[in-house]
C-alpha cells in the first residue's frame, strides 16, 4: 500500500516523491530477509527497527514541454546506512532531521562516522 501512494503522489506531481517512513519489520519476511542479507554482505549493521523510506522518481522520454513518463525509478533507502560514514570521524553532534509531506519525521544523531538513531 505504501509503495503504490508513493507512486501516485509522484504521478499526481511529475516530480520525485519520498514515500512514507516505514521499518523492515514492517516488511513480509521473505523480502526483510533479503534486504536484511544485502545491508550485511555490504558490511553495514542491521536494524530491523530503524526507519526506511522509498523514493519514487518519474523517468520522461525527453526534456521540457510536452514530455511524457514512461518509466519510473524506485529506491528504498536504509537510513542507518544512509548516514552511516557520511561525515568525518571528528563531526561530533550533528542532528538530522528527516521529514516528509506525509507528515511523519524522524532524527539521528551523528558522531564521527556512527548514526545514532533517537526516534
Amino acid at each position: 500500500e505504501t509503495s503504490k501512494e508513493g507512486i501516485i503522489a509522484m504521478l499526481d506531481s511529475n516530480e520525485a516523491v519520498l514515500g512514507k517512513v516505514e521499518s523492515i519489520n514492517d516488511w513480509e519476511e521473505v523480502f526483510a530477509q533479503e534486504f536484511s542479507d544485502l545491508v550485511k554482505s555490504q558490511g553495514s549493521t542491521f536494524f530491523a527497527d530503524q526507519p526506511i523510506s522509498s523514493i519514487f522518481y518519474p523517468v520522461f522520454d525527453k526534456f521540457g514541454e510536452g514530455a511524457n513518463l514512461v518509466a519510473l525509478i524506485s529506491i528504498v533507502i536504509f537510513w542507518h546506512t544512509f548516514f552511516e560514514g557520511i561525515l568525518p570521524s571528528n563531526a561530533e553532534g550533528v542532528v538530522c532531521v528527516v521529514s516528509n509531506e506525509c507528515g511523519q519525521s524522524f532524527t539521528y544523531q551523528i558522531n564521527g562516522q556512527i548514526p545514532d538513531y533517537l526516534g
